[in-house]
């Protein structure tokens, strides 16, 4: 970076902007200090940078997460649904309100300390790493320890050369959309699912067919039987174990029955195991059950790593020709550094022992939170127990308007997430996500009455 002195900023400024415009809307962006020294420039100045840029309306922040891009209106495209969004991230920024819509980032800390301890290690060992960039398919000695992770048997068995890394999910579904030509193409996705790959979906031109959970977790395989049938449906999107945010598992008997049918059609099944890891019991995933040759898996990082590592990746042991082809022209090339330290904690098997923890955390938590519910809000809403994740999915008893419900719970200062958000069609308006931050005794007894007057209200008025 060749700007000194007050105005280094502006380059700064004019780098984030071409990252701005080369990124979809929502994308996460470089954090501070890994953006200083990429450019070799202070923290403060690239802080600038992202303030200017925030002013403007063109990034927002989040509290331990970053900055990401902000969404872009989408003329002729739900365009309410899209504002909800645009109105809950804008919410997640304003720390005096109670936020109930994303989990704290819990022992996320020790992590990162090794996490940075492990770069500046690599960096004394090889100073030149600082300024490299990777392969646009991903640092090899991350693909490799992802790969050995998955490798659990002789017909599960993955290497290097079968992963492509990319900066979120979304963005690799984005690149494996246009690798195998699925724009206008149909794929059936169970809902509720994350709203960053539907809409990743939705902006690439995919048709989307939605088959909603039901409260135990099932599927109506009678109604996608027909739709395979036909043969227009060349990809299913399901998650590997636990559904998040539902939180439900899907029943044994029932994954075996649509792995069979899968197979039986020819459709490709596109696993996401991005909650996979907070699966509170052990159970076999979906790719487990299937045919591998008719497996791709989408994954994440972000709950072993966090916010600073959470890149997206995908496992393919076809189309090789066309994802490397549209990862070297349209992948942003990630970090060396910081790809080869995570590929250390993953080696070291620190980040399997930081998901056990997490695992047990959240599993005392959330029992906490249904005590909580049980005592309050038992006859305003209706749930089931968990089987994994950081929040509790509620189905509200009485029929109420969820854009005014969500919007009285923001006037008493508290932000949870409109279920409506994980479906394109607007099913789950009676639902809401409920994240479970640490929550003092105090802090419990003084949120739940609040909560319970904001149902009931809505309830009779509805």
């Amino acid at each position: 970076m060749s700007a000194t002195g007050a105005f280094a900023y502006q380059a700064v400024y004019r780098y984030l902007g071409e990252l701005i415009d080369a990124a979809g809307p929502g994308q996460r962006l470089p954090p501070l200090r890994l953006l200083a020294r990429q450019l070799s420039v202070s923290m403060s100045t690239v802080q600038s940078a992202y303030s200017l840029l925030e002013t403007q309306g063109r990034v927002y922040s989040v509290r331990k997460s970053g900055y990401f891009t902000c969404p872009r209106s989408q003329t002729g495209s739900d365009p309410g649904g899209e504002d909800l969004l645009e109105r809950l991230n804008a919410l997640a920024q304003q720390e005096q309100l109670q936020q109930m819509s994303h989990a704290s980032a819990v022992l996320e800390q020790p992590l990162e300390i090794l996490l940075h301890r492990w770069e500046r290690h690599l960096l004394r060992l090889s100073p030149r790493l600082a300024g490299s960039l990777a392969h646009p398919c991903g640092d090899t000695q991350l693909r490799r320890a992802l790969a050995a992770r998955y490798s659990t048997a002789v017909d599960q068995c993955w290497n290097a050369d079968n992963l492509y890394l990319g900066v979120d999910a979304a963005s690799v579904l984005r690149l494996l959309i246009l690798a195998l030509a699925l724009k206008g193409q149909t794929v059936v996705v169970v809902t509720p699912c994350p709203w960053p790959l539907l809409r990743a979906l939705r902006d690439a031109g995919v048709q989307v067919l939605e088959l909603a959970l039901c409260d135990r977790g099932r599927i109506d395989l009678q109604w996608l039987e027909p739709q395979l049938k036909g043969g227009r449906v060349r990809l299913m999107l399901l998650d590997s174990r636990v559904n998040l945010p539902h939180g439900t598992l899907m029943p044994l008997a029932q994954r075996r029955a649509l792995g069979r049918l899968l197979v039986h059609y020819g459709t490709w099944l596109l696993e996401h195991d991005g909650g996979g890891e907070l699966c509170f019991s052990e159970t076999p995933r979906l790719r487990e059950l299937i045919d591998p040759q008719r497996l791709l898996i989408l994954g994440s990082l972000e709950q072993g790593i966090g916010a600073e590592g959470g890149y997206g990746y995908l496992m393919s042991r076809h189309f090789a020709p066309s994802l490397r082809q549209v990862f070297l022209q349209r992948a942003c090339r990630l970090p060396p550094i910081r790809q080869q330290a995570i590929a250390r904690l993953f080696d070291g098997g620190q980040v399997d022992a930081h998901l056990q923890r997490l695992r047990c955390l959240w599993q005392v938590r959330l029992g906490t939170w249904q005590q909580q519910l049980d005592r309050h809000l038992a006859e305003h809403v209706e749930y089931t127990r968990p089987k994994g994740g950081t929040g509790l999915w509620l189905r509200c008893r009485q029929p109420v308007n969820g854009r005014r419900l969500f919007e009285r719970l923001v006037q008493r200062r508290i932000v949870v997430t409109p279920g409506e958000l994980f479906s394109l069609r607007g099913d789950f308006s009676q639902c809401l996500l409920l994240a479970c931050p640490d929550l003092s005794e105090a802090q419990h007894e003084a949120l739940w009455p609040v909560v319970a007057e904001v149902l009931a209200r809505e309830g009779r008025e509805s």
